[in-house]
């Protein structure tokens, strides 16, 4: 019962930390935000603020996702720092410093426009290697997208669909209309939810959702 109770705690102050941020990405306080989460360079409006909730809400989808296979992937430490902190702000901060310290990183690059630059170099990188490809398979098969633009979602809104779809149109000038052909097809090839088939085992269960 403890860990229900825990884990539920940890969604609301996950839910209050980014209602706190949003609230703060403004001119007057956006230098705050920079400083207590170590951004890289200065947040500029609006692209640079996706980029940032983005990069906090990751920390958090990609503990879900590949929980303990690393120690940067652990959803019980990250829920006992979210719920121990004297307020869910400075639990996202720490939070935020532990997933840095486990990267090895100095600072957190939240500029879109050098996210859009990384992503459109062809050249050959052992560091982030795939993440161009997975980006072009999504655009031109998958769809597969973190949204948040549901109430029920814990983070930011400012994660929608279309900045999504723009990445698409950045990177690799596909406009949003071809990853809609792109995606019907696939799903009427594959048979998307309903495939034509019986005897068919789907391991992931019923649905894959971050948090």
């Amino acid at each position: 019962m403890f860990e229900v109770v825990t884990f539920l705690q940890c969604l609301d102050r996950v839910k209050e930390s980014f209602r706190i941020v949003d609230s703060m990405l403004h001119p007057g306080n956006v230098s705050i935000l920079e400083k207590d989460f170590s951004s890289c360079s200065p947040l500029r409006a609006p692209e640079d603020y996706v980029e940032f909730v983005n990069n906090l809400a990751d920390i958090f989808m990609g503990a879900v996702q590949y929980n303990m296979e690393s120690p940067g992937s652990d959803v019980r430490k990250i829920c006992e720092h979210m719920v121990n902190a004297e307020s869910a702000y400075e639990g996202l901060k720490i939070v935020n410093s532990m997933y840095m310290d486990f990267i090895g990183l100095t600072c957190v690059e939240n500029s879109h426009e050098k996210s859009v630059s990384d992503l459109r170099d062809t050249k050959i990188n052992p560091v982030g290697v795939g993440e161009r490809q997975w980006y072009y398979q999504t655009c031109t098969e998958f769809g597969y997208y973190q949204t948040c633009e549901q109430s029920s979602c814990p983070f930011s809104p400012l994660n929608t669909l279309k900045t999504q779809l723009d990445l698409c149109k950045e990177i690799f000038q596909i406009p949003p209309e071809s990853v809609r052909q792109s995606v019907q097809f696939t799903n009427e090839f594959y048979g998307a939810d309903h495939p034509k088939s019986s005897r068919i085992i789907f391991v992931n269960g019923k649905e894959v959702v971050h948090f």
